[in-house]
């Protein structure tokens, strides 16, 4: 197991080392991801993708929106720029520079795992969404059997294949600082004034599945390996 990655080195880290995994699993994983925010019918709205990367996972909701990213890598942000994305460099553990009640949609893809502090991260996605606005979070479910075996094992292999036999010492470092559970993930989002409008699950390998399949994990988050959470402001 990797060391579990320390404040003091984020910055670096995901400048670095990060994007090019990413790049790495881009070119080589189909990400279910903007499928699933397909299903979501996103449409005229105010969208910030959180943790935004070259921002190619909202690709297919710049045309009917209005879409802002938050990363904390320049390199990455301009090639988001480039798509047309309105990028703002900063850290997602830091306070966003949006005001309050501003957005419609936060997507926040495998970002929450990734926080030093859950709770406030998701307290401050809280304060910039609007009354009728609607968070789609994407996490690990750490209830899945060797969920953080399997997240080890992805990290080691784009890194062998990025850098062969000489991985930098500071890029074996393990990111995903909170991988919750379903029950945790609920409690939180309740402190913070969210409710968890549904939870359902999905697989890296959805596209290989069958229907059914995609069906029995949609409904039961319980036996998946992923969690699409819905969230909006509580009553």
């Amino acid at each position: 197991m990797y060391e579990r990655l320390q404040k003091s080195e984020v910055a670096k880290y995901y400048t670095e080392h990060y994007p090019k995994m990413m790049a790495f699993w881009q070119d080589n994983v189909r990400d279910p991801r903007p499928l699933l925010f397909q299903k979501m019918g996103i449409k005229s709205k105010r969208v910030l993708d959180l943790g935004c990367g070259n921002g190619l996972l909202v690709n297919d909701l710049l045309n009917d929106n209005d879409v802002h990213g938050v990363d904390i890598s320049t390199n990455i942000l301009t090639e988001a720029q480039g798509l047309g994305i309105k990028t703002i460099l900063a850290d997602f553990d830091s306070n966003f520079p949006f005001v309050r009640n501003y957005f419609d949609v936060i997507l926040a893809s495998d970002v929450l795992e990734h926080s030093f502090s859950p709770k406030l991260l998701l307290g401050r996605m809280a304060t910039i969404l609007n009354d009728n606005g609607v968070i789609y979070m994407t996490t690990p479910n750490a209830q899945y059997p060797n969920r953080i075996f399997m997240i080890q094992r992805a990290l080691e292999s784009a890194l062998e294949n990025i850098y062969g036999e000489d991985i930098p010492i500071d890029a074996k470092r393990f990111p995903d600082i909170n991988i919750l559970e379903i029950a945790e993930i609920r409690c939180i989002s309740q402190a913070v004034g969210l409710e968890a409008l549904s939870i359902n699950g999905w697989s890296w390998k959805w596209e290989k599945m069958d229907e059914n399949e995609k069906d029995y994990l949609w409904k039961n988050p319980n036996s998946a390996e992923n969690l699409l959470v819905t969230l909006v402001k509580g009553t």
